[in-house]
């Protein structure tokens, strides 16, 4: 009772300063809330794919199955490597089409020819291709990565009830995503980015489902992203088969070497 009294009193005559010694629920209790309701939802979606440790013990993974993107007229089968903490390779498993990231360069191989994006010439698509490398979704260990997290509400999403979260990452780039409140699993995320990192911006949800387990840890099967103003297909991957922590050299994500006449962009 007196330290309460004492703090009501320091309250009235320093009111700035009591919020330098006092729990943030009194200064700013609504901030505090949504920090801790943030938590929990990220909490429970760790609980609900296998946990924070198991997740952490996958260094890498390969998935084969088969990509869409009607745009492009692409139904092929298609194979990602990922590798802790930020390389990627895509490549199709019919045709010399690939493109990698080494988590500092970005390159595309497309028929032979090898296209390589600085960060001088083309920021914005070096950006993505990091972005898209980023192992664990942006919400996990967002604090390590200097992501924001913010609790945004709930609700309604293909007749389920979601919790949302936006997450600005490090470079301003914007995600949101959505939960299932019963599961707790990630159903689906928005973001806006141009495609192929050509031309304006394209706000776009993917949803994701067909959760299975591999090695404790529960992935989704089926990718599938539309666009949210018109709704139509933009691309789809349907997973085949998902490999952890297989033995992978660091070399694949590297600019392959090749016989033909590379450009720079």
């Amino acid at each position: 009772h007196r330290l309460m009294k004492n703090i009501i009193r320091l309250k009235k005559r320093f009111p700035y300063m009591v919020c330098v010694f006092i729990t943030l629920s009194s200064c700013h209790p609504e901030k505090q809330d949504n920090t801790v309701r943030a938590e929990a939802i990220v909490n429970k979606y760790l609980h609900a794919i296998g946990g924070y440790e198991a997740l952490q013990s996958i260094q890498s993974i390969i998935r084969v199955g088969t990509y869409i993107e009607p745009a492009y007229q692409l139904i092929m089968p298609a194979r990602t490597i990922n590798k802790r903490p930020n390389k990627r390779m895509i490549g199709f498993l019919e045709g010399p089409v690939a493109e990698g990231y080494d988590g500092q360069q970005t390159w595309e191989l497309i028929e032979g020819e090898l296209k390589i994006t600085d960060t001088i010439n083309h920021p914005h698509a070096v950006a993505a291709s990091k972005r898209g490398a980023e192992f664990d979704e942006s919400f996990i260990d967002a604090a390590k990565k200097n992501h924001r997290i913010t609790y945004m509400g709930d609700s309604i999403l293909e007749q389920k009830k979601v919790s949302i979260l936006q997450v600005v990452l490090n470079d301003g780039w914007v995600k949101k995503y959505y939960f299932d409140q019963q599961t707790g699993l990630l159903i689906a995320y928005k973001k806006a980015m141009p495609i192929h990192a050509r031309g304006n911006a394209v706000e776009s949800i993917t949803y994701v489902s067909g959760y299975t387990r591999v090695n404790g840890v529960l992935f989704p099967l089926d990718i599938i992203e539309r666009n949210t103003n018109t709704g139509k297909l933009m691309s789809a991957s349907f997973m085949d088969s998902i490999v952890v922590n297989p033995e992978i050299d660091d070399s694949i994500f590297r600019v392959p070497l090749i016989s033909k006449k590379s450009t720079k962009s």
